[in-house]
């Protein structure tokens, strides 16, 4: 049989699909979640052997929800569709993870790129050709789309996509053709992690930017921390916890932050939910001249129907990628 030259110019040839799922092992996922499909059966063979764990589940939006709790345990998870009908029922958990800044990797079985190229009238298709209907779905709930149609580009797509689901803890989607799942890509990438550092800070503004808060924070009289569901998602509980035993600030939650803050250390005031909050609680909250915010996500469930009475001229805002004081 002819080798391929491309492949044969390859140091560490690896199957598409082994280096997919051997990254997301990388990442720390060890169980896959997701329904079998007939777009999807080759590439869940590569499962066991990146040393992943495959979660079964009878429908793919119990299969959404599964993979949504995991990620928010273990930091990232990982499903798998198949095209069309299987990643459609799948919606409603991608795009509650999306709201909610869950990191989700979605990845989805397609038919073959030459089918997809010939327009062919296939099942679970609409029929008319279009192989992208899907996908613009799924757009404007993931932050990175990777369409694995060229080998060429493969393992870059996927390294970005990983990538960009942890740093901006939010869905990726990933299809992964039929006829890619054994094409070959160099296997050598797998020696060096992906890069899952944020970008540094302009060293300048992030001193001035200290330096603002330290002022702020030494001219109030009654300061507090209020910490949310973000600091949860962008990993930064150590952190928080450094800042909250070493400041002894009065410290309190969002509904959606409760677990966040150790609630045995003697600074923690309990859960602030605006008019739903515990009379003591929210008087303490609302009575600070001072409000150190770290990860909020004031929706109207977050803030007890926006009853929050905390104003943003005695608020500094702490999130992943700004601050806003």
């Amino acid at each position: 049989m002819a080798t391929d030259i491309r492949t044969s110019e390859l140091k560490t040839p690896v199957d598409v699909a082994e280096y997919l799922f051997r990254r997301l092992h990388e990442v720390g996922i060890r169980g896959v979640h997701g329904v079998p499909g007939d777009y999807n059966l080759v590439a869940l063979d590569y499962i066991p052997k990146a040393g992943l764990n495959w979660v079964g589940n009878v429908n793919e939006l119990n299969a959404g929800y599964a993979a949504d709790g995991y990620a928010r345990i273990k930091g990232i998870s990982a499903v798998v569709t198949t095209f069309g009908v299987g990643e459609l029922s799948l919606l409603n958990a991608i795009a509650g993870g999306y709201s909610e800044f869950v990191p989700i990797v979605h990845i989805v079985g397609t038919p073959s790129t030459l089918s997809q190229k010939d327009g062919m009238l296939l099942h679970h298709t609409l029929g008319n050709g279009n192989f992208e209907v899907f996908s613009e779905m799924s757009k404007n709930i993931s932050c990175a789309m990777a369409k694995l149609n060229d080998p060429h580009e493969a393992a870059m797509l996927i390294d970005n996509a990983i990538r960009e689901c942890w740093v901006q803890s939010r869905p990726v989607y990933i299809t992964l053709p039929t006829d890619m799942v054994q094409k070959k890509v160099e296997g050598e990438r797998l020696k060096t992690p992906i890069d899952l550092s944020h970008p540094p800070n302009q060293a300048e503004k992030e001193d001035y930017v200290v330096d603002v808060v330290l002022k702020y924070l030494h001219a109030a009289k009654n300061p507090i921390i209020l910490v949310d569901a973000c600091a949860q998602r962008h990993r930064v509980l150590d952190e928080v916890h450094e800042l909250i035993e070493k400041s002894g600030l009065p410290t309190f939650v969002a509904p959606m932050g409760k677990g966040a803050v150790d609630e045995s250390l003697s600074n923690y005031g309990g859960v602030y939910a605006g008019d739903g909050s515990n009379e003591g609680v929210r008087e303490r909250v609302e009575s600070s001249d001072l409000i150190l915010s770290i990860g909020a996500i004031k929706s109207d469930f977050n803030t007890a129907g926006f009853t929050y009475r905390i104003g943003q001229l005695s608020t500094i805002d702490f999130h992943s990628n700004y601050v806003r004081v």
